[in-house]
């Protein structure tokens, strides 16, 4: 469908498409088709857009350059960072992978402390009890949220933050050619903070001053060399510069800089850890596939379960499984089943569903009941 239609666009995965270790190959072999397709930045297609905010930008904090404020030393502690993608990319902001071995196993050193921003680790990462070992560890974990989830009773400090409707803010992540600003609606509760303004206090205590006193100088600072909120849209590029940002100036169907990296050169899918195919002994014991990257539409993450009107749509944990798998395993659409897995087990409500895959079942992420 995509390919006989033109013009057209398609975007890579920022969900389930990133929840497995064919990740970056699959987000890769999707990136190629606008060009295999000569879908590449037409109107209408796949168009590179450069941030206005540019090095103020949202996401210019998370790499390598931090606003030139850390020393390559410094740098190179990055954990994840000798992942070979990582570190050609020059990405700064430490890999999830790393974080836990850290933390319980001082690899390759010790983290002690930990600051989470609107994060329910326990509901929203892999391995919860895991994870619930690592936070126990840490000599001190502060967290902010909006409300008392089950990574916040874990905590040492909880931060009771500003919703967004009681905050000032400049939003130009994933927003094309513009930036937008954000006023605030109505003022936060006496002891609520926004995140930036916790941030920047935290900064003060740790000496550095030199930055913004207070969050409008913060915001203000982002958008002084701006002198409009919009750009035109400028097509076709690189006929402009007469070649693309690659080490050929064409476009690397075969990347001979992945090749050097020891990465695959084209998108080759590599099997899971644990399959049937990976760890055949491993499946007798545990013989269904379990999907865990599915989404409820009316929930981002582990959230909004708290709220009661959304909680009716899904009030319980539903496993989607086969009538077909179900029948030969007796279970009726409705029952109450154990999911087992040799990391944990959880209480769930089978679904029956024609279109799961016989053989596999399907839980959506982040649901559960420590999932607010």
């Amino acid at each position: 469908m995509y390919a006989q239609n033109k013009p057209a666009c398609i975007g890579q995965g920022g969900g389930g498409l990133c929840h497995s270790i064919n990740s970056f190959q699959t987000n890769r072999a999707i990136s190629l088709l606008p060009a295999l397709t000569g879908n590449l930045d037409i109107p209408g297609g796949h168009i590179a857009l450069t941030p206005l905010l540019r090095g103020k930008g949202t996401m210019a904090s998370q790499y390598d350059a931090a606003f030139g404020k850390l020393s390559k030393e410094q740098i190179d502690k990055r954990l994840g960072g000798d992942f070979t993608i990582l570190k050609r990319d020059g990405y700064m902001i430490a890999h999830p992978s790393a974080i836990l071995p850290a933390i319980t196993e001082g690899k390759p050193y010790p983290v002690k402390a930990m600051l989470s921003i609107a994060s329910n680790l326990l509901a929203s990462a892999e391995d919860t009890m895991k994870v619930r070992e690592a936070l126990m560890k840490l000599d001190f974990f502060a967290i902010s949220d909006l409300f008392m989830t089950p990574a916040c009773e874990l905590a040492d400090i909880v931060f009771p933050a500003a919703h967004f409707t009681e905050r000032d803010e400049i939003v130009d992540a994933y927003t094309m050619d513009y930036v937008f600003c954000h006023p605030k609606i109505v003022d936060p509760p006496e002891e609520c903070w926004e995140d930036k303004k916790i941030l920047i206090e935290i900064a003060r205590k740790l000496g550095m001053e030199e930055y913004w006193e207070s969050v409008e100088e913060s915001l203000n600072s982002r958008l002084e060399s701006l002198e409009m909120v919009q750009e035109p849209v400028e097509y076709r590029k690189h006929e402009k510069f007469g070649r693309f940002r690659t080490g050929s100036g064409k476009i690397d169907l075969y990347s001979t800089t992945l090749g050097q990296l020891g990465c695959d050169p084209i998108p080759e899918h590599k099997e899971p850890p644990e399959s049937p195919v990976s760890t055949p002994e491993l499946a007798k014991e545990y013989p269904l596939i379990l999907v865990a990257g599915g989404k409820i539409n009316a929930y981002f993450h582990s959230m909004y379960r708290n709220v009661p009107s959304l909680r009716k749509l899904a009030p319980e944990p539903l496993i989607d499984i086969h009538p077909d798998t179900a029948k030969e395993l007796g279970i009726k659409d409705g029952d109450r089943i154990k999911l087992i897995s040799k990391t944990g087990e959880i209480e769930c409500t089978a679904s029956l569903w024609e279109g799961a895959r016989p053989g596999t079942i399907s839980k959506c992420y982040g649901q559960g009941h420590w999932a607010y």
